[in-house]
């Protein structure tokens, strides 16, 4: 027998070495890195790397870690923690091919998880594991074939009220102003000491998911390109007259690398973030830029091969399309109708050995939130890339750039969002490569043009593609809807974007009628004052679209007539009629709602907003029911 090492107070200690399915090797052979004995990890923590070891095919590693946290766990959630180290080795049998005891380890899990306290602590999802546990049991016991994916369970559960919205409302927040306005008061906040309230009233106004944009590493070189550029330096100014050098943080969208900026509290810190809305049933959604990265991203020097080069001459020649990195000439990241971004360099979505690293970086992503808004799509598509770099790219590779990243992510991480900042019409093309949800810039454009019929026609689109796309009046990229539109407009445009199919993007200053866009680059905002009467409409507005009719429900058009009339419904648990007039002018009309099985005579349409209440019959609904609205005025009828 070989004697196991010890330490100095005689407890054995794990040193022989094993294989990646666990199994002890003779000694000096070289195995998998061990976990530590002595290993102390938050639950959190202890999860996240359970999880991204189970991803990785270490199951034995992840059994580990999960006895770890229980060894070391406070008594009570002892049967959570064996329950689910139990899982992990019954996941090892399976790979060790020891079916029969795969079997029982399984079902001595599921005993120990039916233990565990309720509520359950730690968003572990107890009845998702018992469901994958049972069903896997099950299939061993019958000997049918386990595809590897399904040895891959998620600890944790996607957030409540994210799961439940099929058509969800999500909340942008520019993070690094964001907690820097909340620092500015008193001691300093990262995403690890935002106040509980902050959450709350975010949760309490309707949400289903926060995407924190800007979560990533800055870069050094970024801000230097940014304070240089006379452009940049003047928008600096008009945002914040009282603006320096110091609250120039970088963009967003020039990643230094894709780790957790130290200063907003790093992985720990946004953990501890994604946990207090998952507490709230509210999912996490970050940034993932496929296009390119900062000149100082380390792949710049480790892994040249995955950029796209220019030559000397073509640097002399045209510096403003590429630049000098540690000797290399490099492109400058850019999408073929504007020049090139000064700040970012161009990577290479044709090369085979950059997709697997982007996939690699997006699992560990993936690890960390719920889902990825993808800056420029569009850019990665095969002909748009192509078209864009020619022959300096070489041939297209056979398999399109997002259905390889998105089927890759979706193997360990089934219920992963991904959603496309899009543009040129594209929006359908990329739903079909996988996104869930695609930005809706079209109409944005046209409520801003004010012209009515432009936006009913891209309302006959069809449902399907339009239950996929993002609906917003505002976000970073765009100015501010308070300084778009004058009250009576902002009010008739924000009920005409909320209210329809898709998800609906609010961005972080919106609902208080902030005016002034706030350039990326900066880290502090300037202080604006809320608008009593924009916030006292919104906080209406978000109260009625509570109702889960709006994230589960089916939307349709209704036909109308009458100039600047535009109206559709939602029928689900309970039946909403929308009207909006999109015009400068008094607008009278009728308006069909296409509810065949209306059962009853007589109904009830009552406005909570406007408090508004009528009576109508079944044949007014269906033939034509009869509004008259002054300018930009609307009505959101309940209709019962």
């Amino acid at each position: 027998m070989v004697e196991r090492g010890r330490d100095e107070s005689g407890r054995p200690r794990n040193t022989r070495p094993r294989d990646a399915l666990g199994r002890l090797l003779p000694p000096g052979s070289d195995g998998v890195p061990r976990i530590p004995d002595d290993l102390e990890l938050s639950a959190s923590e202890s999860l996240e790397y359970a999880q991204d070891l189970l991803n990785r095919g270490l199951a034995f590693n992840a059994h580990e870690v999960l006895e770890a946290a229980w060894k070391n766990g406070p008594h009570r959630e002892r049967p959570l923690w064996q329950g689910l180290a139990q899982l992990a080795v019954g996941v090892t049998h399976v790979q060790r091919g020891n079916l029969d005891g795969a079997s029982t380890l399984l079902r001595r899990g599921i005993g120990r998880l039916g233990e565990a306290t309720r509520p359950v602590p730690h968003r572990v999802d107890v009845v998702g594991l018992v469901g994958w546990a049972t069903a896997l049991a099950d299939d061993l016991d019958a000997r049918a074939a386990i595809a590897p994916p399904r040895l891959r369970p998620m600890l944790t559960a996607v957030p409540g009220r994210w799961a439940a919205a099929r058509y969800p409302f999500i909340y942008e927040i520019n993070t690094w102003p964001w907690l820097n306005g909340m620092s500015a008061s008193g001691s300093p906040v990262d995403l690890s000491t935002v106040p509980d309230e902050r959450w709350d009233a975010i949760a309490d106004a309707g949400f289903d998911a926060v995407w924190l944009m800007g979560v990533w590493q800055r870069s050094p070189a970024g801000v230097a390109v940014a304070l240089a550029d006379a452009a940049l330096v003047a928008s600096f100014r008009e945002a914040l007259p009282d603006w320096a050098p110091a609250d120039v943080v970088g963009s967003p969208y020039c990643i230094g690398n894709y780790q957790v900026d130290e200063r907003l509290g790093g992985r720990t810190g946004l953990a501890a973030a994604r946990a207090a809305l998952a507490d709230r049933g509210l999912a996490l959604i970050l940034d993932f830029v496929p296009n390119h990265v900062a000149p100082d991203h380390p792949w710049t020097s480790t892994h040249p091969e995955y950029f796209v080069h220019g030559t000397p001459a073509e640097l002399a020649a045209d510096p403003e399309s590429f630049t000098d990195v540690d000797g290399r000439v490099l492109a400058k990241g850019k999408d073929p109708y504007f020049p090139a971004w000064a700040d970012v360099v161009q990577l290479n979505a044709f090369s085979p050995q950059l997709r697997a690293a982007m996939v690699d970086t997006l699992r560990d992503v993936a690890e960390q939130c719920d889902g990825v808004r993808c800056d420029m799509a569009m850019l990665v598509m095969n002909d748009v890339f192509a078209s864009t770099w020619g022959e300096r790219v070489g041939q297209a590779p056979a398999e399109e750039y997002w259905p390889a990243a998105i089927g890759a992510i979706h193997q360990s991480h089934p219920n992963f969002t991904f959603i496309a900042e899009a543009y040129w019409d594209l929006e359908w093309s990329l739903q079909q490569q996988g996104f869930d949800f695609c930005y809706d810039k079209r109409l944005y454009d046209r409520l801003v043009a004010g012209e009515a019929t432009d936006v009913i026609e891209h309302l006959r689109a069809d449902v399907g593609y339009q239950n996929r796309l993002v609906r917003f009046i505002e976000n970073h990229d765009e100015p501010r809807a308070a300084a778009v539109f004058d009250d009576a407009r902002a009010k008739a445009a924000t009920v005409a974007t909320l209210t329809q199919t898709g998800a609906r993007l609010v961005h972080d200053g919106q609902l208080e009628g902030n005016a002034r866009r706030l350039p990326v680059f900066l880290g502090r905002s300037p202080r604006e004052g809320r608008d009593p009467e924009a916030s006292d409409f919104h906080r209406s507005l978000l109260d009625v679209l509570r109702d889960m009719t709006f994230r589960t429900g089916a939307w349709s058009l209704c036909e109308t007539s009458g100039s600047n009339l535009a109206a559709w419904c939602w029928d689900g648990d309970r039946r909403w009629l929308v009207v909006v007039n999109l015009g400068a002018a008094p607008s009278t009309g009728r308006v069909s709602a296409p509810w065949d099985d209306l059962a009853g005579r007589t109904y009830r349409l009552t406005d909570p907003i406007a408090d508004v209440v009528r009576t109508c019959s079944r044949d007014d609904l269906l033939d034509g029911l009869p509004v008259e609205l002054g300018p930009w005025q609307w009505h959101l009828f309940r209709v019962e």
